[in-house]
């Protein structure tokens, strides 16, 4: 168990506190842990067909070539926009497909009167669905 340590907190106060333990950061026991290289497996090239262990010659023939590198691309990660909407688009598919629907219900309206002797009202004539 550790000892208690003494601060001074000013104005003549002063409180005993265990001290927290230190943990130290996780590190590499390289010299230079974050540091990148540029050299990389040996890897043909798909334009020329050349062994390279170079990143950035392997970089500059694909650019020489006219191509681009994909790898990290930032397109990938943007979300794609949301397409407008066309209310009087919209507005026209409904009034056509609610044309439709009458103009078929329309024929069963007529044969109604074959199967039930009592008279049809607009409403059932329409549905409830009108």
């Amino acid at each position: 168990m550790s000892e208690l340590v003494e601060i001074d907190l000013g104005n003549g106060r002063k409180v005993y506190r265990f001290p927290k333990p230190q943990v130290e950061k996780a590190r590499s026991g390289l010299p230079t842990p974050m540091f990148i290289r540029d050299e990389m497996p040996e890897t043909e090239h798909p334009c020329t067909g050349q062994i390279m262990t170079s990143k950035s010659a392997f970089r500059a023939v694909t650019k020489a070539h006219g191509c681009i590198e994909v790898g990290n691309d930032p397109a990938r990660f943007k979300t794609p926009s949301k397409p407008k909407i066309d209310r009087k688009e919209i507005r026209a598919s409904l009034e056509k497909a609610n044309a439709r629907l009458k103009a078929y219900l329309s024929g069963f309206a007529m044969l109604q009167p074959l199967y039930d002797k009592r008279p049809i009202s607009e409403n059932q004539r329409r549905g409830p669905w009108m």
